[in-house]
C-alpha cells in the first residue's frame, strides 16, 4: 500500500496520465482485494490522502474516458465504499454524477459497475441517497430497470437460468440501498413509478430468481412503512396482484418472505379485512394443505392467520355462519395428529368463539365435544 501511496502523489496532477492513473485504479482495487484483514486501513489511509478527490479528476479531466476506463473506475469507487467510513466522501457529485451517467450505456459490464458503486455508497448512507436522488439517479435506475425488464425473454423456466441474472439482482439490491428506510428518496421513487416496477419485476422473477424476489419484497416492506407508500400499496388492485403471486411455483424462502410482508401489512385492521376480503387467509391455508413447509415457513403462515383472527369482522368473514372453509379446516386440525396444527386449531377456534352467537353454533355443532377430548388427553394427575 505504502507504494500506491507514493503513485498516487506523484498522479495528483489534474492532467495526469490517463494510463497511469487507470492503472493505480485496478492496483488498488488489486490491492483490497489481497488482504481482507487491512482492507479497512487500507481503505482509510487512501480517504486520507486524497483518493476520492484523484477519482473525480480523473472523471472531470478526460472526457475521452472509453467504457473500459469508467468501468475501472466504477469498480475501485465500488470496492472502496464496501468500508462504512468511506461512504460519506464518496457520495460527492464529482463521484455521483459520472455513475449516474453510465446508468443508461449498453454496456452491461459498465452498468453493473456503477450499480455496485451506487448501491455501495448509498448503503445506509443517506447523504449518499440524497445525492442520488437530486442528481436524478433514482430516475435513471427505474429506466434501467424498465429496459432490463422488457429486454428478458418471455417465457422462461428455474432450470434455464436468468440471462443477466446478476446484474438484474445488482440492479435491484441498488435500488434498495438507495432508497431503503429514506423517506425523501422513496417519495421520488414512488413518483417515478416504484411500484409498476417491483410488480412487473415480482411477477416475472418470483418463480425463477430468489434473489432479485427477495430484494423487490424488501423494498416493498420498506414502502409500507411510509405513510405514501402504505397508501399505494392498500389500493386494492395493488393488493390482488400481490396476493396472486402466491399462484406461482414460488420458493419457501419467498413465500415466507411474502407472508412476512402480508404480517407486515396487518398491523392496521383496515388492511386485516381487505386482506381476508381478498381471499388471503384461505389462499395461505391452502398453500398448507398442498405443500410440507418448512416449521418456520408453517409458522409465519399460521402466525398469520392468527392475527387476522383478532380482528372482528375477518373473523366473522373467516367464520361465515359456521360455513367458512378456513373455519371448518380449522376444526379438522383439532383432531390433527400434528401438535402444532392442532394448537393453532385451537387457537383459531377460541378466536372464532369471541362472538357469543359464534360460540353457541359451535357447540351446536359439537367443537366442544373435540376440545374436551382434548384437555382431557393434555391433562395430568398431580
Amino acid at each position: 500500500m505504502d507504494q500506491i501511496l507514493s503513485r498516487l502523489q506523484q498522479l495528483r496532477d489534474p492532467h495526469q496520465n490517463e494510463s497511469k492513473a487507470l492503472q493505480l485504479c485496478v492496483d488498488v482495487i488489486n490491492e483490497l482485494n489481497k488482504d481482507l484483514d487491512s482492507k479497512e486501513i487500507d481503505t482509510e489511509l487512501l480517504i486520507d490522502s486524497g483518493f476520492i478527490e484523484f477519482c473525480v479528476d480523473v472523471f472531470e479531466n478526460h472526457s475521452t474516458l472509453n467504457n473500459e476506463s469508467k468501468r475501472i473506475v466504477a469498480e475501485v469507487i465500488a470496492e472502496i465504499a464496501k468500508i462504512e467510513n468511506s461512504r460519506i466522501p464518496c457520495s460527492e457529485e464529482g463521484i455521483m454524477k459520472p455513475l449516474i451517467a453510465m446508468l443508461s450505456d449498453s454496456d452491461k459490464k459498465l452498468v453493473m459497475q456503477s450499480c455496485r458503486a451506487i448501491g455501495n455508497v448509498c448503503y445506509d448512507n443517506d447523504i449518499g441517497r440524497k445525492v442520488f436522488a437530486d442528481k436524478r439517479g433514482i430516475h435513471e435506475l427505474l429506466a434501467l430497470m424498465n429496459r432490463l425488464h422488457d429486454e428478458f425473454p418471455q417465457n422462461m423456466n428455474k432450470d434455464a437460468g436468468v440471462p443477466n441474472g446478476r446484474l438484474l439482482a445488482v440492479v435491484s439490491g441498488c435500488l434498495l440501498n438507495s432508497t431503503n428506510t429514506f423517506e425523501y428518496a422513496l417519495e421520488i421513487a414512488i413518483e417515478e413509478g416504484l411500484i409498476d416496477v417491483l410488480l412487473k419485476y415480482l411477477r416475472k422473477f418470483l418463480s425463477i430468481n430468489e434473489e432479485i424476489a427477495i430484494h423487490c419484497l424488501l423494498l416493498l416492506h420498506c414502502l409500507a412503512d411510509s405513510d405514501l407508500g402504505l397508501s399505494h400499496i392498500c389500493e386494492i388492485t395493488v393488493l390482488k396482484e400481490l396476493i396472486s403471486l402466491l399462484d406461482g411455483n414460488i420458493t419457501e424462502a419467498t413465500v415466507e418472505a411474502l407472508v412476512e410482508f402480508f404480517t407486515n401489512l396487518s398491523e392496521d385492521d383496515s388492511m386485516k379485512t381487505k386482506m381476508t376480503q381478498l381471499g388471503l387467509p384461505q389462499k395461505l391455508v391452502e398453500l398448507l394443505n398442498r405443500n410440507m413447509y418448512e416449521d418456520s415457513v408453517r409458522k409465519v403462515i399460521l402466525d398469520f392467520v392468527t392475527l387476522i383472527l383478532t380482528e372482528d369482522v375477518s373473523m366473522n368473514l373467516l367464520y361465515d355462519s359456521g360455513n367458512g372453509d378456513l373455519y371448518k379446516q380449522c376444526t379438522a386440525w383439532i383432531n390433527s395428529k400434528d401438535e402444532s396444527m392442532m394448537k393453532f386449531g385451537v387457537l383459531a377456534i377460541a378466536n372464532f368463539a369471541r362472538s357469543d352467537t359464534n360460540c353457541i353454533n359451535m357447540v351446536k355443532d359439537g367443537v366442544h365435544l373435540k376440545l374436551l377430548v382434548i384437555t382431557k388427553q393434555n391433562s395430568t394427575i398431580d
